[in-house]
């Protein structure tokens, strides 16, 4: 398992194939109840992360987003020195479910 005292920034994109970025879910709502409380003042990041995502589902169905940031071909996160508090925290203090073995808290 790759941990984060051995990776650098670069190794961790290296390391992380972005499969949570190219498609992902927020909570367990619809992707309009999403990006509203995404709007809300009280929402951490909130105007960052209503700008990156591009939805993937109809707005009354469950809620699947892409990310603006995403290069599908270079497989990097194009702002991933200033990404949002969600995606740094990413995987939630648990193993990544997408396989890549990069654990949260990496730089």
């Amino acid at each position: 398992m790759t941990t984060c005292t051995a990776l650098r920034i670069s190794e961790v994109q290296i390391a992380c194939p972005g499969d949570c970025c190219e498609a992902f879910h927020i909570g367990g709502k619809t992707a309009a109840e999403v990006l509203e409380q995404l709007a809300s003042p009280k929402m951490i990041d909130g105007p960052y992360i209503l700008q990156m995502l591009i939805p993937l589902s109809a707005p009354d169905e469950p809620n699947t987003f892409g990310c603006a940031y995403w290069d599908p071909v270079t497989r990097l996160c194009g702002s991933y020195e200033t990404r949002p508090k969600m995606c740094r925290d990413h995987p939630y203090g648990m193993v990544c479910n997408y396989g890549c073995g990069v654990k949260a808290g990496c730089p």
